[in-house]
């Protein structure tokens, strides 16, 4: 306590303390209170189930497949004076119901929160780039109790070679799809939306997808940014975290990386925080206390 020093020292400490403070919240990207989750893919080479970096998450990555792993190939997506990616990146190369997921809530959020979800991707195909990706299809389910592509509300890419969107398995189609094509070998900003609660079915019954938007793209119907679709049956019965399905028909993979969970679309679209960044700053207020102690002893 304070009163245990001269009130000199007393005064010194407080003063270093708000300066700190103030060097902390200029300085750091601190965890912003609509980002829920992230993870930057900071993973050893490897499996990636089992694995339980990045914040915010209530559980580990799980996989269904061995064809889910960590590869050492780096992907980037830049605008806006934002760069997404570096380093290593998540690679899905099979098809399954659950290439991947990972739970953000230990119990089901029933409540009719909206939820996004962004994340860089880069369709491959061994190629230079340049093809059509047709169907190398991920989609990106809401995951509530009981999770099910059948039924679920779902972002995707890799329908007719573009990003897209449908509730309770819907049919592929031109009205529900980003009119931009994909290539192989590019890479691409996706953000979803999972949105619409229906109170009586207890569903998120609309669901909006964005391909390489900017930050004033929220509200945009630009039809080769964004695509959208409401539903009248089926849905995502609340939202607990996200499930990814794979069905690589046209024989390409996905290399994936800088996954985001918000609660709106800044915190979607803005700078992902640094993991490091609060445990440099309370390093540093510690090692300011330390030395004027240490000089207050002398």
């Amino acid at each position: 306590m304070l009163k245990m020093y001269p009130s000199s020292l007393a005064r010194r400490l407080l003063g270093a303390t708000s300066v700190l403070a103030a060097v902390c919240a200029i300085a750091s990207p601190a965890l912003r209170a609509d980002v829920i989750a992230y993870d930057t893919v900071d993973y050893g080479v490897g499996a990636l189930d089992g694995q339980s970096g990045g914040t915010g998450w209530s559980g580990n990555w799980s996989t269904s497949t061995a064809g889910t792993t960590v590869s050492n190939t780096s992907i980037s997506y830049s605008a806006g004076g934002i760069t997404r990616g570096g380093g290593n990146s998540i690679l899905l190369t099979t098809n399954s119901n659950n290439a991947m997921s990972r739970s953000v809530f230990g119990t089901t959020d029933k409540s009719g929160q909206d939820y996004y979800v962004s994340y860089i991707i880069s369709p491959l195909d061994g190629t230079t780039g340049g093809d059509d990706i047709g169907t190398t299809y991920a989609g990106w389910q809401a995951m509530g109790d009981d999770s099910s592509y059948q039924t679920d509300t779902i972002g995707y890419t890799g329908l007719s070679g573009r990003a897209g969107v449908r509730i309770n398995n819907s049919s592929d189609s031109s009205s529900r799809r980003v009119s931009t094509g994909m290539q192989f070998g590019e890479t691409y900003f996706v953000v979803i939306k999972y949105t619409g609660w229906d109170e009586t079915a207890q569903a998120y019954r609309e669901v909006k997808i964005w391909l390489n938007p900017t930050s004033a793209d929220e509200n945009s119907t630009d039809t080769s940014i964004v695509a959208s679709m409401t539903s009248t049956e089926g849905g995502s019965n609340g939202f607990k975290g996200i499930q990814v399905r794979t069905y690589l028909a046209t024989g390409g993979d996905y290399l994936v990386d800088d996954i985001v969970v918000s609660t709106d679309w800044d915190g979607a679209v803005g700078v992902i925080p640094e993991a490091s960044s609060s445990s440099l700053i309370l390093g540093l207020s510690t090692l300011g206390t330390l030395l004027m102690l240490r000089r207050r002893r002398r």
